[in-house]
């Protein structure tokens, strides 16, 4: 297995119950801007984990995701 480095919010870090792994305790949203950027941040805090601007990335992501996410509303957002 490839090593990883997970990214995490630093504000979670200092609230996350020590028998908790970041892991577990994570609650990141991960999305594609209309430019095709990457975006990733932390829904508890609301703060922004990392930004990626890579057009190429961004444009993948989005069609993978608007062919399998079965989320309620996303196919006619996924339209526009």
């Amino acid at each position: 297995m490839a090593h990883m480095l997970f990214l995490q919010c630093p504000e979670c870090d200092d609230v996350k119950p020590s028998k908790v792994s970041p892991r577990d305790f994570a609650r990141l949203s991960i999305g594609v801007t209309e430019g095709g950027d990457l975006h990733i941040e932390c829904v508890r805090h609301g703060t922004v984990i990392a930004h990626i601007p890579n057009h190429e990335l961004g444009e993948e992501l989005f069609r993978i995701s608007s062919n399998t996410c079965k989320c309620e509303g996303h196919a006619k957002e996924a339209s526009h």
